[in-house]
């Protein structure tokens, strides 16, 4: 069963370019193409891809905000974003509108075949560099100085909507491990939920409100 991609980037050249490089391999197969954010939406709901690949810099919506509603319209939807900004607070806008992978522009084609098939496989997949650069580059917030550095890109992640299991691949750490920071945070914070913990973080600005 052939793996169908919606590819979503506002350059004609690039995109027509990616759909060549795609359409090229074998398991593969190009539902729809577009340069348009909100018809991405649209498009994403009619086509149903198993892979939607998005840029960030869009006409009308940008990817971010297409993101969000075509995961708030189906929640098994795949988003894999593919774009050339690396900036801290545009992959952890990604996150949280639910994407579940984030690969950067100048990887290889390689590299952008196998995200893709990660993540129809149902995996999260976030290239090497960008996770770095992202989860690296979120600052401490200036209102908590008790959470350190790794209990933010926890918070950034559950705040995403990520499961234990995909928290753990994405930064190499074991379950056990991403559950004990989860019970430290919600513990000293004085937090029950997963939208008290959302709301906090929003207020700290550890993520950006929707």
């Amino acid at each position: 069963m052939p793996i169908s991609l919606l590819i979503v980037e506002d350059h004609r050249f690039v995109r027509e370019m990616i759909c060549q490089r795609l359409a090229s391999v074998k398991d593969f197969t190009i539902a729809g193409q577009t340069f348009n954010g909100a018809e991405a939406v649209t498009m994403a709901e009619q086509l149903k891809p198993d892979v939607c690949l998005m840029d960030i810099e869009l006409p009308e919506i940008n990817g971010i905000e297409a993101t969000r509603r075509i995961v708030a319209a189906n929640r098994n939807a795949k988003v894999l974003a593919f774009t050339a900004t690396d900036k801290p607070a545009t992959v952890a806008s990604m996150i949280q509108a639910g994407a579940v992978g984030y690969v950067l522009k100048n990887c290889s084609s390689h590299d952008l075949i196998a995200a893709i098939r990660h993540v129809a496989q149902g995996h999260t997949y976030f290239s090497a560099e960008s996770l770095k650069t992202a989860l690296t580059g979120i600052p401490a917030s200036k209102h908590e100085p008790s959470l350190s550095k790794r209990e933010i890109q926890i918070v950034v992640l559950i705040c995403g909507g990520k499961t234990t299991k995909q928290i753990a691949q994405m930064l190499d750490i074991s379950m056990r491990t991403v559950d004990s920071h989860r019970y430290r945070i919600m513990n000293r914070l004085a937090l029950t939920s997963v939208s008290e913990l959302t709301q906090y973080a929003i207020r700290h600005k550890i993520i950006p409100s929707k």
